[in-house]
């Protein structure tokens, strides 16, 4: 886990960690997650970390090849250091300071 914690520090240092309040499609389509991502300052692979497990999200990014989602109760440590970014909404970046012990 220190590993874990010392992987998501480096992208937050190196502003590779980018957090969206809203971080949800309605449909699930794909063509909606890829407006959603090409709004942000992100580019290459892509780790979407959601709070909880949210059918929607999950659905929109599975035809998508440089996507990963994961909730945080199952990220591992080779979805953060495959990931060019991290993008997570605030309360998934809140749980995963409280799992590995860091106050957010």
């Amino acid at each position: 886990s220190r590993v874990f914690c010392m992987s998501l520090s480096d992208k937050a240092a190196n502003e590779r960690l980018v957090l969206v309040e809203n971080l949800a499609v309605a449909n699930g389509k794909t063509k909606d997650a890829v407006g959603m991502f090409g709004k942000l300052p992100v580019k290459g692979k892509l780790a979407v970390i959601a709070a909880g497990g949210d059918a929607m999200l999950s659905r929109s990014t599975r035809n998508l090849k440089r996507v990963r989602y994961a909730t945080v109760s199952d990220v591992s440590l080779m979805d953060v250091l495959d990931a060019d970014y991290l993008v997570m909404s605030p309360d998934a970046a809140e749980l995963l300071a409280k799992k590995y012990g860091k106050t957010a």
